[in-house]
């Protein structure tokens, strides 16, 4: 069997490094993250595969998004780590941040080198609702302090998101009626 494969680049973010997040969103359409996370001060960006014109586009800067900006000097909103989940009961595709790349200027990242500093450390997690239909962003809220999210899941029947933290690795659940985490503890 024969396969026919094509590459879509990331125009947009030529520097990126990796992409961890590939999902259908709410309404059919392919959502991709380029994360640029080995590079200071790196950051992520959402693409959308437009069909019709077979490319990628460019929908959202992530850290301007949530008011991070990857030259803050703080460990920077570089990636999205299996962190997209689709509600499509409103068109909504939620986004977490994870972190993995040194503030502007620093060399290396350690989460612990940072941890107690608050000029360097990660802010944390940012939760992203993405109206697919408008490409807008709804809101969005500090989901898990200093921590990145690794993973997301939405259970749509009670309204609650699912994450699990790095590097404390600690299951989260985000209820969207409050916007409010709560620490269910270690895992």
């Amino acid at each position: 069997m024969t396969y026919k494969i094509t590459w879509y680049p990331f125009d947009d973010h030529p520097r990126s490094d990796s992409c961890w997040s590939l999902s259908t969103g709410p309404e059919g359409r392919v959502y991709a993250a380029a994360c640029l996370e080995n590079a200071s001060g790196g950051d992520a960006q959402l693409f959308r595969y437009n069909e019709g014109a077979d490319r990628l586009d460019h929908i959202l800067d992530v850290p301007a998004a949530v008011d991070d900006a990857p030259d803050s000097g703080r460990a920077s909103q570089c990636k999205i780590h299996y962190s997209f989940v689709p509600s499509p009961s409103d068109d909504i595709l939620y986004i977490a941040t994870h972190t993995s790349a040194p503030g502007a200027n620093e060399r290396f990242f350690s989460p612990w080198r940072c941890w107690h500093n608050p000029k360097t450390r990660y802010r944390g997690s940012a939760l992203i609702a993405y109206d697919v239909v408008k490409d807008s962003v709804l809101w969005w809220e500090t989901m898990i302090p200093q921590e990145g999210c690794r993973c997301l899941l939405h259970d749509a029947e009670r309204s609650l998101l699912y994450a699990v933290s790095y590097p404390l690795d600690h299951l989260v659940c985000y209820d969207l009626r409050t916007k409010k985490p709560t620490d269910l503890g270690r895992i």
